[in-house]
């Protein structure tokens, strides 16, 4: 069991702790300098930047739920790093370098210039490059074998997400909910149809592989960088046991949702109008999760009766994710804003019609054609 770490690091001393792990020299400090950043939210979290670029990134678990975490993601990371130098999940995962357990402190390297998806995202920015490098990194995760110490692990989580219980909260989630967040649930158990519909994906949870159970635009990283290693997927706090097509419908979800948020829904307009209200042509995206899905849909040799099914219960997971959205939006929130009550509309809609909404509203055909 990981164990609270004797002290939290600060600014002024993650230098010393370096030094002390042997991961920054007295040399390296005088003739290059560091720069530190205090990127600290939840976790301590700092940035070591040489000028070179080069830099080092820790990370310490604060908070007492997040021990333990924090010490699962520094395993996952050196279970990456056992890896074979050539195996294509080493390209897409940030280099490692310590777990450090009496301290709680996880080492890995920094990748220079890089940027989250989501902050290309947030400005409109719909790469293909870059998104069948994502499907191709998930197929990396879900196509490895790690092997019985690591998948038989007791710290392995093997539980579907939470998300898929909104509808009914446990007595913690009443506890640590907000009044916005309780009036959505309370709308979606006034509508049965709608919480069977989301029961429904919920029968259909299978544990399959090791997944990342939050891939979202936050959790990758990009840079200029042209080949495969232009993105790193990070984060793997939550990596566990679980269907591999809730990681893809968490992407489908993620650019869907950046594409919702640019459109001024005040609950005036129905969900039928959403495209001619949108700031930006909904194909801008589509493109974008076409070359992810193919990329994805190829790398795991998926045939089309295999591919279609697959699709349908991943724009499921889709629907139940921007869910998951409304409910934190609504964290913040007294009452449920009209804004909300529309988000959720559009949700029901894409379970109860996954086929059209996959095929109108993502882009994507569900029988792929031959030799594409």
């Amino acid at each position: 069991m990981a164990r609270k770490p004797s002290s939290a690091l600060t600014a002024k001393t993650v230098i010393p702790y370096l030094m002390r792990r042997g991961h920054l020299t007295a040399r390296e400090l005088i003739e290059n300098g560091v720069t530190v950043h205090d990127v600290s939210r939840r976790n301590g979290n700092f940035r070591v930047v040489q000028p070179s670029g080069d830099g080092l990134l820790i990370k310490q678990a604060r908070e007492a739920n997040a021990i333990r975490t924090v010490a699962w993601e520094g395993r996952m990371y050196g279970a990456f790093q056992a890896l074979s130098e050539f195996h294509p999940l080493r390209h897409y995962t940030v280099p490692f370098l310590e777990y450090d357990a009496d301290e709680g402190v996880l080492l890995l390297r920094c990748i220079r210039q890089a940027r989250s998806l989501a902050a290309r995202q947030n400005a409109a920015r719909f790469a293909i490059g870059p998104a069948a490098h994502i499907g191709s990194a998930l197929a990396a995760l879900h196509n490895t074998d790690f092997g019985a110490s690591l998948l038989r692990s007791e710290a392995l989580p093997r539980h579907p997400p939470h998300a898929l219980y909104l509808h009914r909260p446990d007595h913690m989630h009443y506890y640590n909910a907000s009044s916005g967040s309780l009036q959505m649930v309370r709308l979606i158990q006034s509508f049965p149809d709608f919480g069977g519909l989301i029961d429904d994906v919920t029968e259909g949870w299978r544990v399959e592989s090791l997944i990342h159970f939050d891939a979202k635009g936050d959790n990758v990283l990009l840079c200029s960088m042209t080949g495969a290693r232009s993105v790193w997927l990070i984060d793997w706090e939550m990596a566990g046991l679980g269907d591999a097509a809730w990681d893809i419908g968490s992407i489908l979800a993620d650019y869907l949702g950046v594409w919702l948020a640019w459109i001024p829904i005040t609950g005036e307009d129905s969900p039928a109008d959403y495209l001619s209200l949108a700031r930006f042509p909904l194909i801008t995206l589509q493109s974008a999760l076409r070359a992810f899905w193919k990329s994805y849909r190829l790398a795991c040799n998926l045939n089309e009766r295999a591919a279609s099914a697959f699709l349908l219960s991943a724009t499921r997971y889709a629907a139940v994710r921007l869910i998951q959205r409304v409910y934190e939006q609504a964290r913040d929130e007294v009452d449920l804003a009209a804004n909300d009550i529309c988000q959720l509309q559009l949700r029901w809609n894409i379970l109860s019609e996954p086929e059209i909404a996959c095929v109108r509203l993502l882009g994507l055909d569900l029988i792929s054609p031959e030799g594409t």
